[in-house]
């Protein structure tokens, strides 16, 4: 920049600035600006607040008060009575804010008088001006008390006056009267001597903070006598029914007796505001001009920065001024001068960018004379064309390469040029090129009949949409540039170049042949890999088939073993024999432990095929650890173990797990407890939170312990430490599986053991957490399973279907229904039948077992869904297939759940119920006998 051009706009920057200032600093003058440091002095108000002095006390004429009198206005005996118990406290000032120019009964007064008279001048009764009517503005009496009262007190004025707003900002010293001046009740209550005529008042202190008195209160003598024994008093209304309320800033509205009393407070804390007149405006707005170039300077963001940060400084500067002297700092001039410049030197912006933009324009213009020159005058050959193919520009070196006139190729089809280009995807004839390629070689013919070869480059380009005013676009454009030149030359000699390169050839083939006998060295190592790692996965695919057939074959016998074993306890719970009973006990524990085997050795073979499903929920730590303990009752009363329960159910804690998981964690370690500890012996389970998020449940036990040089063979899958021949069975795989389901819900498994004393295992799970407090869980009542199994339903007469080969099943699922009321049970022991009992019966719910002769349970579910009477029939599978991947097939395909056998009362019996819930038909449990 030239100095010339930085002198033009220093000038203009600071003449923007100068006519800014003047032109506030007349608006000031006017008062224009009033308004505005008015509503700054209300924020002042509203960011600070200091409290009273103490010094005066309100009496209030309260809504209590009006209450307990019953009149109003008062009698003028409750004047008198007011003063006396005021004299009696050694009041300083009595001072009221009420209306005394009308006359009472000569009783009231002269009590009135009298008490008056008593307080020996230190009473002080208010007088006011005030309009006739609102029809008649000028006609103003003034309003003051009876002859008779006014000898002996002391007369103030009690008349404030609202700005323009209607909001009263400012208090006199002094009001003139028709009579003559009259010192203001404020000022007469502060005394002293004072050099202004009015003053602001400071509405930042609490008028909250002010001691009050209700008039009812005082008269009663209910207060505390020392805490006001020598202040001064000003007895007002502030109850809202007298309608004595002034609008004021900060606070809406108060009563007019706290206005007077905030008006004592400004005074004698030295409050009394002073606000500075347009002369001080005039002058801080010159010294604003020593900083005018900051907002001149710099980019978009510089004037915004500068005017904020001058704005938050004028304001924090005036309420420091105003927080150390009594003074209201009238800044609504120097702040319109910085918003002023701020706006002006975003105007200016704008017109340099204007004269910027013009100045692209004409370079822009320049650029496209520049590149059409560029084109015209290129050694290549350069053609243009839209989106349709058609020839748009063509520069004279293509128009001699090719061999026609200028005018010859405007408006014409692309294909025309270069025939050799398919532009149907078509092979191209030189077998060089292919459409949308982005260079080739081409033979071309000329009109001529001369040959020509020449190398061509096909580019793409989209103009895009654009809203700039410098390149306005409403639709994208397609354009194709083909740059190509001559190489027929070039073409010659590669033909000699390619006879060079044949012996070069030679000897890469020999070479070639050499890598490609390493590499099939190579190829075959990898097949043996490959190979290998069939055989594993083919092994590993053989155990699932293993397992998955011996959890079936072991558990369709067991579901004889538990099924009628759960009926026959039934039938003795009711009988009452103990050793038939027990007996019945063992055999259950027994199939239990077999069950239990059986259920090990399929989870350790799904997660060791990786496929561990977890599956994560807000679950209460006292609500799962108890549903466990209920679950192995039975074992420990067998075992001769006592349970201890240390849970806190009054502080539930939620922890963020694996339901099933869990539960599964618990049962193992509760189960290890009670099979390896002393009849006689006791298994504790615990609870506490832990600091780092986490929450322990642990399970002590008074068994044998666990020798130290064992302890880091307890995780090892199937090594039961030396116990393989004892008394006790197991597999040893617990553990393992437990540590592992544990850690896949990022948990924590531990413990502590010391031979012949105990072991004490833990787990530590995640706390759930969500930013509030863990919701409390009522604890419901709990039921044994055999209760829950001898509950019987009743209803409606209903009808199931049981479509199942094995006859021991069948017996067990007759027996189940036998227990329940109203419920028929139909069955079949092939697929096909039981498919036309249910087209015919249309039963409320299908069992359907998924392993029949001739025809699979999946098969029958697919033939019921295709016949519309029977697909919204629910269907429930049963299986001894426990392995995970094959329950989730099943459930995909539609089947309403998924029981394994051996069959459980409760589970088949919580299938029922759910079938008639889900049709508006619950069931009511009762017991039979």
């Amino acid at each position: 920049m030239d100095l010339r051009s930085f002198l033009y706009r220093f000038r203009t920057k600071l003449f923007l600035s100068v006519v800014i200032v003047m032109a506030v600093t007349g608006l000031d003058a006017l008062g224009a600006l009033d308004p505005i440091n008015r509503r700054l002095q209300a924020l002042r108000f509203e960011l600070q607040e200091t409290p009273a002095s103490k010094s005066l006390v309100i009496v209030e004429i309260d809504p209590k008060s009006l209450r307990s009198i019953g009149v109003w206005p008062f009698p003028r005996e409750i004047h008198a009575q007011l003063i006396n118990r005021l004299l009696d406290i050694d009041a300083e000032v009595i001072a009221f804010d009420v209306d005394f120019s009308s006359r009472s009964d000569p009783a009231g007064d002269a009590a009135f008088s009298e008490a008056i008279q008593r307080a020996d001048g230190r009473v002080i009764l208010p007088v006011f001006l005030q309009r006739l009517s609102s029809a008649s503005p000028q006609a103003i009496i003034r309003t003051a008390p009876t002859e008779a009262l006014r000898k002996g007190a002391h007369i103030a004025a009690v008349n404030v006056h609202a700005e323009p707003d209607g909001r009263i900002w400012r208090y006199p010293i002094v009001e003139q009267f028709p009579s003559g001046p009259k010192v203001s009740l404020a000022a007469m209550l502060a005394g002293g001597s004072h050099a202004f005529q009015e003053f602001g008042i400071d509405y930042a202190i609490d008028p909250n903070t002010i001691p009050r008195i209700s008039l009812v209160d005082l008269l009663n003598g209910s207060f505390n006598r020392d805490a006001v024994r020598g202040k001064r008093f000003v007895f007002g209304a502030t109850a809202v029914e007298l309608s004595d309320e002034l609008s004021v800033p900060k606070f809406g509205h108060l009563p007019g007796v706290v206005v007077q009393s905030l008006a004592y407070e400004s005074l004698v804390q030295g409050r009394a505001l002073q606000r500075t007149d347009w002369t001080l405006g005039a002058i801080g707005s010159l010294l604003l001009l020593l900083f005018h170039g900051r907002f001149f300077s710099g980019g978009w963001r510089g004037p915004v920065f500068w005017g904020a940060g001058g704005l938050t400084t004028i304001f924090a500067a005036s309420i420091a001024v105003e927080l150390t002297a009594p003074i209201s700092l009238s800044i609504a001039a120097w702040m319109l001068v910085l918003i002023g410049w701020v706006g002006g030197a975003i105007f200016l912006r704008l017109r340099e960018q204007a004269v910027q933009i013009f100045r692209q324009r004409l370079v822009i213009a320049h650029r496209r004379a520049l590149m059409n020159t560029v084109v015209h005058d290129s050694f290549d050959g350069v053609m243009i064309t839209d989106g349709r193919g058609m020839i748009e520009l063509v520069n004279p070196t293509a128009v001699h390469l090719l061999g026609v006139e200028q005018g010859d190729l405007d408006g014409k089809p692309v294909g025309d040029v270069f025939p050799y280009l398919n532009f149907d995807d078509a092979p191209v004839e030189s077998g060089e090129i292919r459409p949308g390629a982005a260079s080739g070689e081409l033979s071309l013919t000329r009109p001529d009949g001369s040959e020509i070869e020449i190398e061509l480059i096909i580019g793409h380009s989209v103009l895009r949409t654009s809203n700039r005013p410098l390149e306005k676009r409403g639709d994208p454009r397609q354009v194709t540039v083909y740059t190509f030149r001559d190489i027929t030359l070039r073409k010659s000699a590669e033909i000699a170049l390619r006879a060079a390169h044949s012996e070069l050839e030679k000897k890469v083939i020999e070479r070639t042949k050499h890598l490609e006998e390493e590499i099939d060295v190579r190829v075959r190592t990898e097949a043996q890999l490959i190979d290998a790692k069939e055989v594993a996965e083919t092994a590993s695919r053989a155990k699932s088939t293993f397992l998955s057939s011996m959890s079936h074959e072991l558990r369709t016998p067991m579901n004889a073993i538990f099924g009628f074993s759960q009926l026959l306890e039934l039938s003795l719970s009711e009988i009452g024999d103990d050793n038939d009973q027990e007996n019945i006990a063992q055999i259950f524990a027994a199939a239990e432990h077999l069950l239990e085997i059986i259920e090990n050795l399929l989870d350790l073979n799904k997660i060791e095929q990786g496929k561990l499903h977890v599956s994560h929920k807000r679950i209460p730590v006292h609500q799962i650890v108890m549903s466990s303990i209920e679950l192995v009752r039975h074992s420990a009363k067998l075992g001769e173990v006592h349970l201890i329960e240390n849970i806190d159910e009054d502080h539930p804690i939620d922890i963020w797990v694996d339901e099933t998981l869990t539960k599964q964690a618990i049962l193992n370690l509760l189960s290890n407890a009670i099979k390896y500890n002393r009849k006689g012996g006791s298994v504790t389970i615990r609870e506490r939170a832990l600091a780092d998020g986490l929450v322990r449940i642990s399970v002590a036990d008074t068994g044998s312990g666990i020798p130290i040089d064992q302890h880091d063979r307890l995780f090892v899958p199937f090594d039961r430490l030396g116990r393989a021949t004892g008394p006790i069975g197991g597999t040893g795989i617990g553990l393992s599986i437990t540590k592992t389901i544990v850690e896949a819900m990022d948990g924590q498994v531990g413990f502590e053991s010391n031979e012949n004393v105990g072991s004490t295992f833990w787990i530590d799970l995640p706390i759930a957490r969500t930013g509030a407090e863990s919701a409390r869980v009522r604890k419901a009542p709990t039921k044994s399973v055999a209760e829950q199994d001898r509950a019987i339903l009743f209803g409606l007469s209903r009808t199931i279907l049981y479509i199942e080969d094995d006859l021991a099943s069948l017996r067990l699922m007759h027996q189940i229904v036998d227990q329940l009321q109203g419920i028929t049970l139909l069955t079949a022991e092939e697929a096909s039948a039981g498919i036309e009992l249910a087209k015919e019966k249309h039963p409320d719910l299908i069992f359907m077992d998924l392993n029949l002769p001739n025809m699979s349970g999946t098969e029958a579910f697919q033939r019921l869904q295709l016949n519309t009477r029977t697909r919204e029939i629910p269907v429930v599978a049963i299986s001894a297939d426990a392995m995970q991947e094959n329950i989730d097939r099943t459930l995909e395909m539609g089947f309403r759940a998924y029981i394994t056998k051996p069959l459980r009362m409760a589970a088949i019996i919580r299938a029922i119920e759910k079938t008639y819930e889900d049709r508006g038909e619950p069931l009511t449990r009762r017991t039979t006998r």
